[in-house]
């Protein structure tokens, strides 16, 4: 049975076990998951990907223009 949803979700976290844990959970839920470690390449995936969602930390660092 295939799960797919074909909804992206970008997760951003700067601890990888938190990435690792959503992008499991996501997936087998049916979710394209994309995850980054640091806000530097948010911007790039929001003008290179369909975003659907995301869940971002909030207390990340923050890179200049990803405020």
């Amino acid at each position: 049975m295939n799960n797919t949803i074909n909804q992206t979700v970008l997760i951003v976290d700067d601890e990888e076990d938190i990435l690792d844990l959503m992008e499991y959970t996501l997936s087998k839920e049916g979710y394209d998951v994309i995850t980054c470690i640091d806000t530097s390449n948010v911007r790039d995936m929001l003008d290179e990907e369909n975003i659907s969602l995301i869940l971002m930390v909030r207390n990340l660092t923050v890179v200049e223009g990803s405020k």
